[in-house]
């Protein structure tokens, strides 16, 4: 069980306000928003910050950096993407999460890869789980969430359409888990 207490410099619905001054910027998002997420943070984003795509899911960092750049973005950051979450986890109530696992080693790298040891530098105090990789591709095609979420779900279909709760790690079947160990050694072949 981890419990935790900090303190909070800022709480905010402002994005200038959110980004301005943040040393890391830790986007905790589905992969779908990663592309609003960088626009909505371009005109604010300041030299020598670092960005973290916790995760980056499937190329997260190459769609987040043209996004930036798009958006007219001329910071000179540091932008990295983690092939997954540090937590395996699920809210159970506002202000309660129901932390299943902690991952000992989660791949991190910087875009570009030169840029990794300066953003480990400054994000392995606060989560030593992140390891340096070569390259955003490992960290992207590495990511076997593409494979793993819809398997599960799609086994679970229909608990799913009855309504009832789902606990996504927990109604895994040894099944579904060997379905999931062949589906994932072809997308590794």
């Amino acid at each position: 069980r981890i419990n935790g207490l900090g303190k909070l410099a800022c709480v905010t619905t402002n994005i200038e306000e959110a980004v301005r001054d943040a040393e890391i910027i830790m986007i905790t998002t589905i992969a779908n928003a990663h592309k609003a997420v960088a626009q909505s943070i371009a005109p604010y984003v300041m030299d020598g910050q670092v960005i973290i795509l916790n995760p980056g899911r499937t190329c997260g960092a190459l769609v987040f950096k043209q996004a930036l750049v798009e958006a007219g973005c001329d910071a000179r950051f540091y932008l990295a993407e983690a092939q997954t979450l540090v937590y395996a986890c699920r809210i159970v109530e506002i202000g309660t999460v129901n932390i299943i696992g902690v991952k000992d080693e989660v791949l991190l790298s910087a875009l570009p890869s030169t840029d990794t040891n300066y953003v480990l530098s400054k994000i392995n105090p606060l989560f030593p789980s992140f390891m340096k990789t070569t390259n955003v591709l490992r960290t992207s095609l590495e990511n076997i969430v593409a494979i793993f979420h819809p398997c599960v779900l799609l086994f679970n279909a229909a608990t799913i359409e009855r309504n009832e709760v789902v606990w996504f790690y927990r109604d895994m079947t040894e099944q579904i888990a060997l379905f999931i160990e062949r589906f994932d050694e072809e997308r590794l072949a």
